[in-house]
This record gives structure tokens, C-alpha cells and sequence, in this order.
């Protein structure tokens, strides 16, 4: 994806047709064929592809196409204005939200766990060297939750299979996850300060409810006061947590061999690691917001917050790459995918309505035929 952003950069617009799009683009017609039938070979080859949206926003432009399905059964086709769980690029958001509680003095990074959560700190293991910094860059060593196979055990007896659907209620909460499914479990190291790194959902929990003692606001309020209504992000929401905002993309899983909607699988539901519902164009704001610093009153913030001192491609919330910086996301039938250009604030959105097949392949491949393009 770093090469594809970088010719982004040199001003070539990514035309990706589909069977639907947002507006015109002026690309060399063999060029524009080319990438038309990469598309269309991506998704006619693929059994397990209902659809995706891809948005690419340039200075010569933008360009927003979708191909495929939004609801199989009713052969309702996808369009860029669909919803979808966008998953852990929503903790960006959550991150966002600290740093913005740590500008206003109501907390900082460097808050031991214990002054927001004692009960929590007390116990999981290692709990009272634990920071909000730690929590932030993944450098806490906190269990991941969804490794727990008895989470995933009683989510599955929870579940409600019937026509094809799998459905599962709103009303998971995050402190009873924790309890229930981590402090059982090894932490994967002490907090660290050294360069120890492992990716976990259970610290994104943590910071949700530190987030909602500190301020007193429940996590949905947070989110549309703080980051959805300043930037405009008109079609983003927190599933269990808001009243659904436009038309929500089916998403697609596989259990047992069996393919199942997922539209009303609620995991995840108002949870601070992947509750965000959005739109391409929403991410789009987003990316490009935080980028320029819209969503902080000093640029030193957002230098706090894209710093990786560890050297792991993560800094506090936000997968940092050179110039790049972004997140991908994942939920039961859903992928998604950000990336933004800090420099010259070129995007690019990717968003997938299943987890079965990964068609981001297609990102490299038409950036190969751009790579042609431009040696001819």
C-alpha cells in the first residue's frame, strides 16, 4: 500500500470502475480498461467476494467506486453512500479521543490505570505499572480477549443461526469481558518501555472505560461530540451504542462451511476497539482531518501521537509507515482499510463486506499497471 500512496503522490488518479460510481474520472481509456477489467477479474473470481468500495482522493481529484453486492439475498447492489463496521480503525478514533481528554487537562498518557480503573488495575497482572501510554502503542503486555477460546465459545452459544443469518444481541460490555475472559489468562509481558510490542484488543477495552470515568460521557457521545460533528463525518455512528445512521452493508462469514449474513451480528457493539460504523467519504474526513491536525489545538499532539518509539510501525492508536499513517480494520464479515498521506493528504479507503477472501491484492496490482503505465 506504501507504493501505491507514493504514486498517488505524483498526481496519477486511480480510476477503479465498478458497478457503481460517485463521478467521472479523466484517465487514458486503455489505462481506465485495464484497471476496469483488474476490478471486475477480482470480483468475478472470487466466489466468496460480495463487494467493496475503494476511494481514492488525490489533489488532481477524487475518484469513489463500488463493485459487487450490499445484501445477497435481495441482490441489492453495493454503493459508495453504504455503511459498514469499519472495526479497529476505530481505535484511531479512540485514541484520538484520549489525546484530545489529555489537551484538556482531564487526564494525561502517563496516568497510572489504577487513577481511572483501581478495581481493573488491581487485578490483572501487572496492573499497577500499567500507564495510559502503555495502553495507547500496545506496550502494556494485557491479554487479548479473542484469543480466549471460551469467549469465542460462548459467543457461538449466544448466536442465533435461522435463514441463513447468524444474529447476535447488543449488550456486551467491556468491563465484563475483561473480567470474564483476561484476567485469567498470561499477560504477554510487563508494561514495557523497551521496545516490547503485541497488539491487543483488550487494551482499547481499558481505554474506553477509562475514557467514559474520566468524562462522565458514555463512549457513543463521545465519539459524535469530539470527532464525528466537528469533521462533518454525517454518516458514521456506534453500532449498539447509536441509532443507525444510512444503510448498513451485509456482511458475509464463514462457520462450518456455511456462509452467513452478519448484519446483525453485534460483537463488538459500543466497544472503544471496533465500534464504529462509516462510509468511505466518513473515513476520508476522518483520515484526512487528523492529518491535518484538525482534530487537535496543538500540532504538537498530533507529533505525540504519530511518534514510534519503538520502531514497530505503530504509534499511540495509528499504524505509522514514513509518510503514511492509517489502520485496517476487521470484524465478522467485514474488512477495512486506511491510509493518508501526512504531506500532501492523498487517501485511500478500502472497504470489504466479508472476511472470508482478502482482495486487497488488487491495490498492488493496479498499482503495477500504473508502474507500466508510467515506464512506457
Amino acid at each position: 500500500m506504501q507504493r501505491l500512496l507514493s504514486l498517488v503522490l505524483l498526481g496519477v488518479l486511480i480510476l477503479v470502475p465498478g458497478a457503481a460510481a460517485a463521478q467521472e474520472a479523466s484517465l487514458p481509456p486503455e489505462l481506465a480498461a485495464e484497471l476496469q477489467a483488474l476490478l471486475q477479474v477480482t470480483y468475478e473470481s472470487s466466489d466468496d467476494l460480495p463487494g467493496m468500495v475503494l476511494l481514492v482522493d488525490t489533489e488532481a481529484g477524487q475518484f469513489a467506486s463500488a463493485v459487487g453486492y450490499a445484501n445477497l439475498e435481495n441482490q441489492v447492489p453495493l454503493s459508495v453512500e453504504h455503511t459498514f463496521r469499519i472495526g479497529s480503525i476505530s481505535k484511531m478514533m479512540t485514541a484520538v479521543l484520549i489525546l484530545q481528554q489529555a489537551e484538556e487537562g482531564v487526564l494525561s498518557l502517563d496516568d497510572p490505570l489504577a487513577a481511572w480503573l483501581p478495581e481493573l488495575a488491581a487485578a490483572l497482572p501487572h496492573g499497577e505499572e500499567i500507564t495510559i501510554r502503555h495502553l495507547l502503542n500496545h506496550s502494556a503486555g494485557v491479554a487479548e480477549y479473542l484469543a480466549n477460546e471460551v469467549y469465542y465459545d460462548d459467543l457461538l452459544a449466544q448466536t442465533r443461526f435461522e435463514g441463513g443469518a447468524a444474529r447476535f444481541d447488543c449488550g456486551q460490555e467491556a468491563e465484563s469481558i475483561l473480567r470474564d475472559y483476561v484476567l485469567e489468562m498470561e499477560p504477554f509481558f510487563p508494561p514495557s518501555e523497551s521496545g516490547d510490542f503485541e497488539y491487543s484488543n483488550s487494551h482499547y477495552l481499558l481505554l474506553g472505560l477509562i475514557l467514559e470515568a474520566a468524562t462522565g460521557e458514555p463512549l457513543a457521545t463521545l465519539y459524535r461530540e469530539w470527532i464525528f460533528e466537528p469533521l462533518g463525518m454525517t454518516s458514521s455512528y456506534t453500532f449498539c451504542g447509536e441509532a443507525p445512521i444510512g444503510q448498513l452493508t451485509h456482511g458475509y462469514s464463514e462457520l462450518d462451511g456455511q456462509v452467513w449474513d452478519v448484519v446483525d451480528f453485534n460483537d463488538g457493539g459500543n466497544l472503544a476497539d471496533g465500534t464504529v460504523v462509516s462510509t468511505a467519504q466518513d473515513l476520508l474526513r476522518f483520515g484526512q482531518g487528523l492529518a491535518a491536525g484538525e482534530l487537535f489545538e496543538a500540532e504538537a499532539t498530533l507529533a505525540t501521537m504519530l511518534a514510534d518509539p519503538f520502531l514497530n510501525e505503530y504509534g499511540l492508536g495509528v499504524m505509522v509507515m514514513d509518510d503514511l499513517i492509517g489502520h485496517s480494520g476487521g470484524m465478522v464479515g467485514y474488512l477495512s482499510y486506511l491510509m493518508v498521506n501526512l504531506d500532501s493528504g492523498a487517501a485511500i479507503v478500502l472497504l470489504v463486506n466479508t472476511d472470508i477472501t482478502d482482495p486487497t491484492d488488487i491495490l498492488w496490482e493496479a498499482n503495477d499497471l500504473l508502474i507500466e503505465y508510467l515506464d512506457e
